[in-house]
C-alpha cells in the first residue's frame, strides 16, 4: 500500500497503528505503544529523545462543616482522585482557638490530613470549609 496522506492510516485497516485523534480515554490497566516516524531524506534520521505529556482533566471536590480533631483529620474524600495538587480551606469560628490550619499530607486514597493550629502553631480541634483539587 502506498501511503496517502497524514489522515489516513499507515496500513489497510490490518494494523492496530491509527492517525491520533488528538484525546483518548485513558483506562486503567491500558497499554499503549508509540510509534515514531522520520520523514524520508538523504541522512537517516534520529531520535533521541521523546516526550509523553498525558493530561487529566482536573477535579474538585468541596466539603462544608469538617470537624477537625485536635490530633488531625483525613478530609472525607468521595471521588476517585489518582492525585491531589491543592487543598484550600477556610476555618469557621466555633469559639476555639484554630487560627490556621496545615496540610501533613495529599494522600488521594485516604484523602488529605488536616491539622487546625492555634496562634502558636499548636494543633487543635477545628472546623472548616475545604475544597480539595487534583486529577
Amino acid at each position: 500500500m502506498i501511503y496517502t496522506a497524514d489522515a489516513d492510516p499507515f496500513y489497510d485497516g490490518s494494523s492496530e497503528y491509527l492517525p491520533w485523534t488528538g484525546a483518548r480515554v485513558i483506562e486503567p490497566g491500558d497499554r499503549y505503544i508509540f510509534r515514531l516516524k522520520a520523514g524520508g531524506g538523504a541522512l537517516q534520521g534520529i531520535f533521541s529523545e521523546l516526550l509523553v505529556s498525558i493530561d487529566a482533566p482536573d477535579m474538585e471536590e468541596e466539603l462544608n462543616n469538617v470537624v477537625i480533631s485536635g490530633s488531625g483529620t483525613r478530609l472525607p474524600i468521595t471521588k476517585d482522585f489518582t492525585s491531589i495538587k491543592s487543598v484550600q480551606g477556610t476555618l469557621e469560628s466555633i469559639g476555639g482557638t484554630a487560627v490556621t490550619f496545615t496540610i501533613e499530607d495529599r494522600d488521594p486514597d485516604l484523602g488529605p490530613l488536616i491539622k487546625a493550629r492555634d496562634k502558636d502553631l499548636a494543633a487543635v480541634a477545628g472546623q472548616g470549609d475545604f475544597r480539595v483539587k487534583g486529577w
